[in-house]
Formats: C-alpha cells, sequence, structure tokens
C-alpha cells in the first residue's frame, strides 16, 4: 500500500502539467547569423521575415501601393504583401513575366510550386530578379524584389540572399485573448 501511495504521490506532478492546459510558451524565432528578424505588424501583415543585419546598410520599411517595402543598403529591395489567386498562379505569373520584356531574354531559373527566380539578358548585361509565394491556411503572401524601381540591378548572388530571406516569412501568432 505504501509502494502505490508512493507511485502515486510521484506521478501526480506530471499528471497535473499534461492536464493543466497550459502550453509551453512560443518559441524564440531562430535567426541565422548575419540577419534579423523585421516583424510586419506595425506595417498591418501579422508576419515576420529575416532581413540582412545592419552590415550592408541601415534598414528602411514603408507601406507602397505594392506592398510593405523592405529596403537594406542599395544590396536588398523587396516587396511584401498579400497574394490574390492571380499572385498564387506562378504559371501565369511567368506569362506575365515574359509578356513584360519588351527587349531582351528571359530565362527562368527556378521555377518550382513557390518561387520563381529569372535572367533577363540584354546583351551580356543580365538582370536577375525572384517572385515567392508563402501560403499558411487561408492567408498566402508574396514576397519579390523591388523591380519597380530601375535603379535596382541585383547580382545573382543578391538574389539568391533575398529568396533566402522570403523563404524565412512566417506568421505570427495572433495575442491570445485574456
Amino acid at each position: 500500500m505504501k509502494k502505490l501511495f508512493l507511485i502515486a504521490a510521484c506521478a501526480l506532478p506530471f499528471l497535473w502539467t499534461a492536464c493543466s492546459g497550459d502550453t509551453p510558451a512560443e518559441k524564440e524565432d531562430v535567426v541565422p547569423q548575419g540577419m534579423r528578424a523585421v516583424d510586419l505588424k506595425p506595417m498591418g501583415f501579422t508576419v515576420k521575415i529575416n532581413v540582412p543585419d545592419s552590415s550592408i546598410g541601415v534598414l528602411d520599411t514603408m507601406n507602397t501601393p505594392a506592398g510593405v517595402q523592405i529596403r537594406v543598403g542599395n544590396k536588398y529591395d523587396v516587396l511584401v504583401n498579400t497574394a490574390g489567386a492571380e499572385e498564387q498562379d506562378l504559371s501565369k505569373q511567368q506569362e506575365i513575366i515574359k509578356a513584360s520584356v519588351d527587349v531582351g531574354e528571359t530565362n527562368f531559373l527556378v521555377s518550382d510550386s513557390t518561387t520563381l527566380v529569372w535572367e533577363t539578358k540584354f546583351g551580356d548585361l543580365a538582370q536577375y530578379h525572384f517572385f515567392h509565394i508563402l501560403k499558411r491556411g487561408s492567408d498566402a503572401y508574396y514576397i519579390r524584389d523591388n523591380n519597380i524601381n530601375p535603379e535596382n540591378q541585383f547580382k545573382k548572388e543578391e538574389i539568391d540572399k533575398m529568396v533566402e530571406s522570403a523563404k524565412s516569412l512566417r506568421v505570427v501568432a495572433a495575442p491570445k485573448a485574456e
């Protein structure tokens, strides 16, 4: 009988914890070295994204008609926005991209279910761009390089860094009601 009581006394804290309904605290974001997490809640989006730290320039975020612009120095400039049905259809996006090039040749370097990376060549000169979709439940977001700005002439390595950053976009949990 004493053994049964001792076993019950030892098991009680485990049962109490398992049945208490308390959830563990939200895990800390993992941000790779050389990057920092930017919360876009103040800009109207419940998402976070990893962007380069200040070693390549000053962080600048602003709301634009094309979405939230996130710029770090002159080597990182992306737009984040909600994606409608047209933006989520990457085959349609490919058609739009091909049709928007007046001069030059467009080659898609990456074309999968979530990401497009393409190169537009003008003779010996090349410009690189990307478009990435993130779907979470009923929400969808697109992240792309800011090709609206004609001064943005990104190299392949810079686009690769932006794609890595785009893939880090994550939905921030809404605060719990008390």
